[in-house]
């Protein structure tokens, strides 16, 4: 049964009694649409989404049109509909444009078998981890992909090949957004160890030892590039002779970036310049610095190389061959809006509220993943990590809008290296931890 072209027939139904109006591209948002809807589990659902997503009035629908659809809508392929209407929404808009005419004889041309969804086209999951991580949703989960549909954004998915060589979009969760929270939680718990503030606008450490910290570091090589690049743009694009400048405060004409260019010299030194390596420098940073060791981190001009590797998580579905619900089922869309409270607008006043629309996994829904460790791995630093994860899970929230209550998750890992070793050498070495931050450059506007 073709059930393609009965669901297409209601999508140009639907565009043609859209009331909503002043969109400037309407296929472009009508594509968007399209896209939202296609997350529904059910081609019923997601047809009754749309129209009421456009605000169709569809009352005057021929009546032979949407039989053939309810007769098809729980067809066999009616998620490969689904399916296919989520992967080309622009080519689902254009055909609901077109006339009478060419939509008939282009529909034959599209052969929905191609994209078919059978039992067996799963992923065999077979994943092991050292440190096996389950996370249960207590709350949606936000995790913004790439790209966003107007108003809303995509959940982050990637494209697997199945055992039978079916091409599926399937959601995760990626392995660098863990880590990167591990990453911004163990520095915080760096500096409040040491009894430094954790502050991020005005930080009590370098520039370049913020960045090693919190984001994984910035190449030496590449940051003085950017800053040459930066010199020459503004030199050229200077239009007032030389005579005609004001001279600038000697304040100004300093380098007001020389402290952490005097840091990052430092650890250059210390971790060796121009091709150079000095392994003894590396040792020590490991040795000092464990929480930034088993993560990893670029400094000076040299890359630090983390301990651990941090698989994605991925949700208990059919599709990945970690659960018995299909994908379609465990997806949701959430609707934001800020409001706008000010009472005194006038008639030409712009309206200052917001409306969003966030595609998320759906409470209820566990991700699996992991993190395996290397076998280089010292015990302080495999501490490190523990202290880590125990503050994640105490933490509690992982992906975007954590603020306005997504994300909320009871996690739990197996094998959770024990975190008291790397607090007891934090404040057992306190003292000697800061004479080292203070040799290689890592504290700001400290003497060395």
């Amino acid at each position: 049964m073709n059930t393609l072209k009965p669901a297409l027939d209601m999508i140009r139904a639907i565009r043609k009694s859209v009331t909503i109006t002043g969109k400037g591209n309407f296929d472009d948002f009508f594509a968007g649409r399209i896209t939202h809807a296609a997350s529904c589990s059910t081609l019923m659902d997601m047809i009754e989404f749309l129209s009421k997503s456009v605000g169709a009035s569809i009352e005057y629908t021929k009546s032979s049109c949407v039989a053939e659809f309810i007769q098809c809508a729980e067809a066999p392929n009616a998620q490969a509909v689904i399916l296919w209407l989520r992967e080309h929404p622009k080519i689902a808009a254009m055909l609901a444009r077109m006339k009478d005419e060419e939509y008939e004889s282009t529909i034959p041309m599209i052969s929905i078998e191609e994209i078919g969804v059978s039992d067996d086209s799963t992923i065999s999951s077979g994943l092991t981890f050292d440190l096996p991580i389950t996370m249960e949703l207590l709350s949606p989960l936000a995790h913004g992909g790439d790209t966003k549909s107007g108003n809303a954004t995509l959940f982050r998915r990637c494209q697997v090949i199945t055992s039978t060589g079916k091409i599926m979009s399937l959601p995760f969760y990626a392995g660098n957004a863990l880590r990167g929270i591990l990453r911004d939680l163990l520095a915080d718990h760096l500096l409040l160890s040491l009894g430094l503030p954790a502050c991020r606008d005005v930080p009590a450490i370098s520039l370049w030892f913020f960045h090693a910290l919190y984001a994984g570091g910035v190449l030496e090589e590449k940051a003085k590039q950017s800053k040459t690049i930066a010199k020459a743009e503004k030199k050229s694009t200077e239009s007032v002779s030389e005579s005609d400048q004001e001279p600038e405060p000697a304040e100004a004409q300093e380098d007001n970036s020389s402290s952490s260019q005097e840091g990052q010299e430092s650890i250059e030194k210390e971790l060796g310049k121009r091709g150079a390596l000095q392994t003894d420098g590396f040792r020590r940073l490991r040795n000092m610095l464990p929480g930034i060791s088993i993560l990893g981190t670029a400094a000076g001009n040299k890359i630090i190389c983390g301990r651990i590797y941090v698989g994605d998580l991925r949700p208990q579905c059919q599709e990945w061959g970690t659960g018995n619900i299909p994908v379609a089922q465990i997806m949701d869309w959430e609707f934001l809006t800020r409001r706008d409270d000010y009472e005194g607008r006038g008639i030409e006043d712009a309206h200052a509220g917001m409306i969003a629309n966030t595609e998320v996994i759906k409470t209820g829904v566990s991700l699996v993943g992991g993190i395996d460790v290397d076998n280089h791995a010292s015990d302080l630093e495999k501490s490190a990590l523990g202290a880590g994860l125990s503050m994640l899970k105490q933490r509690g929230f992982i992906g975007a809008g954590n603020r306005r209550g997504f994300g909320k998750a009871k996690i739990h890992i197996d094998n959770l290296p024990d975190p008291a070793p790397y607090q007891e050498f934090l404040s057992e070495k306190k003292e000697e931890i800061l004479g080292y931050m203070k040799e290689i450059g890592a504290l700001a506007n400290a003497p060395r």
